[in-house]
C-alpha cells in the first residue's frame, strides 16, 4: 500500500471514475529507458555521418584527422548505447495486457 494512502491522502496519479487496479505507465519503466537510449545512440549515429561528409569541406578549420577520431568516438558510444539498450530490453520483465474480458468490463 502506498505510504499516501496509508495517511488516508487520495492518490495524485488515480484518474476520477477509474475504478480498480490499472498499470500506471511511467518513465520509470525499463523498456522505455531502453528506448530513449536508442533514440540518443541515433542522434549521435547522426552526428558521426554529419561529421564523415563534411570532412573534406574546404571552409572547416578542423583537421582531417580530428574529424575522423570524432566519428570513430561517436561511432563507438553510439554502437555501446545500442548494445546497452537491447540488453536493457530484453531483460525488462513482460508486462500482462488485459485480457479482452477485462477490457469490456472496465469500459461499462
Amino acid at each position: 500500500m502506498p505510504a499516501a494512502q496509508a495517511r488516508g491522502e487520495e492518490d495524485p496519479g488515480r484518474v476520477p471514475g477509474c475504478e480498480g487496479d490499472r498499470k500506471r505507465y511511467t518513465l520509470n519503466s525499463e523498456k522505455t529507458r531502453a528506448s530513449l537510449m536508442a533514440i540518443v545512440a541515433a542522434y549521435l549515429l547522426h552526428l558521426a555521418y554529419q561529421l564523415f561528409q563534411g570532412r573534406n569541406d574546404p571552409n572547416t578549420t578542423m583537421a582531417p584527422a580530428v574529424a575522423y577520431l570524432f566519428v570513430a568516438l561517436f561511432a563507438l558510444a553510439a554502437a555501446g548505447l545500442i548494445v546497452y539498450a537491447w540488453r536493457i530490453w530484453k531483460s525488462a520483465p513482460k508486462e500482462e495486457e488485459p485480457s479482452r474480458e477485462e477490457n469490456e468490463n472496465s469500459l461499462k
